[in-house]
Order: structure tokens, then C-alpha cells, then sequence
């Protein structure tokens, strides 16, 4: 059996990506810094509580576990304008030290596993353009704009260097299910409802 291990299953994607694996097989193993599993629970799936800027638990738990798949999900990321000097540390470790982690387990214990990265289009600055595509160029000019541009070149890095099969998605801003997954249709469906009976 396959087996995939996500960070940051607690978040949205992370949570959703966990139920996906699990219906096509995979063992799962989801990782968040809370003290269990918000979403998931199912046959297949295990939650390990890890701080992510513990590297030594993490290579630890590499070691241990030996994923053929890694989801690097996590990041420590706030609204726009959000001031990152006072948790650049966080940031730094989660979101560029914790794949570095992934990346020299793979290199010098798994080349075989695989490993996905999820980033943000604000590797293209506060006011990306409307058209994106491979040529479009990268522009630093936040804190975490930098941690997660570094963590592409880095990723880059070890493709060519290493031959490491790592790659690189780019999330752009999304629904958040701030009332919960079970209702969350329900509450989209509805604010459209209640803004359909406002119109003239």
C-alpha cells in the first residue's frame, strides 16, 4: 500500500487532500501542530501532533515513517499587508526549513518518494498579474512572498542537483471554511440566497 504523509492536514487543503489519498488507497498520515485531527477520521488515516519548526521531530518522524509521497502543505501565513517581522522565525522554519527537512531525507534516504509543495501567488507580489504562467516573473516584495520563493528555487535546486522529484503548486486565494466543512455549501449557497433577495 501506498503510503503519503501531510503536512498541515488540519488546514483546508491538507484535510481534503487526506480524504482524496485515502479514497485511492493510500495510508495517510496527517501532521499539524494541534493536539489532534480537526477534520479527518477514517480507516487508513493516522494524525501525529508535530511542531514543524522542530526539525529534528520531523526528520525523526521521516525516518520512522518513510512516505513514498510528501505533501509539504503547511505555512505559517496571515491577510494581506500582515506585518511578518515579529514571526519571520515561524515563518522561516515552517515554510522553507521544514521542506528543506523533506528534501534531504528524500536525497539521502528516499529517492524514490516523492514530494509536492504547495505555494502562493504571492511569489508574484501583492498585485499579480491577471495571466499567470511559467515565464511570468517572481517578485519578492513581502516577507512570505521571500520564504515561499525561496522554498520554489530551493525545490529547483534539488531537481537539478540531485535529481529529486519534487514539484511545486501554485495556490492562488480560496474559500476558507471558516464555519466548518459540513456546512459550508450551505452557507455559500445562503449569503448567494440573501444577496439575490437584496437586489432590485
Amino acid at each position: 500500500m501506498a503510503s503519503a504523509l501531510i503536512l498541515g492536514v488540519n488546514g483546508q487543503d491538507g484535510s481534503y487532500l487526506a480524504e482524496c489519498l485515502l479514497t485511492r488507497g493510500f495510508a495517510v498520515l496527517g501532521v499539524g501542530r494541534q493536539a489532534a485531527s480537526r477534520w479527518v477520521e477514517a480507516p487508513g488515516f493516522r494524525y501525529a501532533a508535530i511542531d514543524l519548526a522542530d526539525a529534528m521531530a520531523l526528520d525523526e518522524l521521516l525516518v520512522a515513517e518513510k512516505p513514498d509521497e510528501i505533501y509539504h502543505l503547511a505555512a505559517v501565513h496571515g491577510p494581506a499587508g500582515y506585518p511578518y517581522e515579529a514571526i519571520w522565525q515561524s515563518a522561516l522554519a515552517v515554510n522553507l526549513g521544514a521542506l528543506h527537512v523533506c528534501l534531504e531525507h528524500i536525497r539521502t534516504r528516499a529517492k524514490l518518494s516523492r514530494l509536492f509543495y504547495a505555494s502562493s501567488v504571492k511569489v508574484f507580489g501583492e498585485n499579480p498579474p491577471a495571466v499567470i504562467d511559467e515565464e511570468t516573473p517572481r517578485v519578492s516584495d513581502c516577507l512570505y512572498g521571500i520564504t515561499k520563493n525561496a522554498a520554489f528555487d530551493l525545490v529547483r535546486y534539488y531537481r537539478a542537483r540531485y535529481d529529486v522529484w519534487g514539484s511545486v503548486g501554485i495556490f492562488s486565494n480560496h474559500d476558507f471554511l471558516s464555519t466548518g466543512r459540513k456546512n459550508w455549501l450551505e452557507h455559500r449557497i445562503g449569503n448567494r440566497h440573501d444577496e439575490s433577495d437584496g437586489a432590485d
